[in-house]
């Protein structure tokens, strides 16, 4: 089974405010996997070190065991804190943005809104869902 994320004694410092201490995790292919903890546990900040959003202070992480790069990047989605898409635009133009940023075939898009039962909001401006929506 591929190992999909390995990580090796991650650590993130904040001046004197450790967040993560020396993490070691591997989710292989086909798991299932969340990070459960109280509010300051450093989930968010662990899920931004392998996002790349922010520097780790020590240790490692690889994703399809390489180095993380922009292009390994764009097999990956994730949604830290709040998802982030342009108020203005409507759900189908920020997935058009999205598939052009990441490289999907914008084919996929009206799949993927019938999937997320979508598909008759998709020219509302993305502003105008609900959380559950976004």
């Amino acid at each position: 089974m591929e190992t999909v994320l390995s990580i090796r004694n991650l650590t993130k410092d904040f001046g004197r405010l450790r967040a993560v201490n020396n993490l070691n995790l591997e989710v292989k292919s086909g798991q299932v996997f969340g990070l459960l903890g109280p509010n300051g546990s450093g989930k968010t900040t662990t899920l931004g070190m392998v996002m790349g959003v922010v520097n780790p202070t020590a240790g490692e992480f690889l994703w399809f065991g390489e180095t993380p790069t922009h292009h390994i990047r764009k097999k990956i989605g994730a949604v830290l804190e709040h998802p982030i898409f342009y108020p203005y635009l409507s759900g189908q133009k920020n997935l058009e943005l999205n598939a052009m940023i990441k490289q999907c075939p914008p084919e996929n898009i009206p799949h993927v809104l019938e999937l997320v039962e979508l598909s008759d909001r998709k020219d509302d401006k993305y502003k105008t869902y609900s959380l559950g929506m976004k």
